[in-house]
């Protein structure tokens, strides 16, 4: 499945345009792995498309630059 395809399954499903979905799919997949372990990571990243999959790295299967996360206050 390339990318594209991908896309088109993930705004078929959440029921918004397909030039919608593009940037929260990978922040999405971004964020996932930034929670799983390096050796999960790097599974997602063999199995989504290329575009799309987290770029493994060594500090929580992601690039340390992409790690950076907003605290979010318990209101919110």
């Amino acid at each position: 499945m390339d990318s594209d395809e991908f896309v088109r399954l993930v705004s078929r499903r959440a029921h918004v345009p397909q030039e919608q979905s593009r940037e929260p799919t990978r922040a999405t997949t971004l964020t996932l792995a930034e929670r799983i372990t390096g050796g999960e990571a790097r599974h997602l990243a063999g199995v989504l498309p290329t575009e799309i999959a987290p770029a493994p790295g060594p500090i929580g299967g992601c690039r340390p630059e992409i790690r950076r996360c907003r605290v979010r206050p318990a209101s919110e």
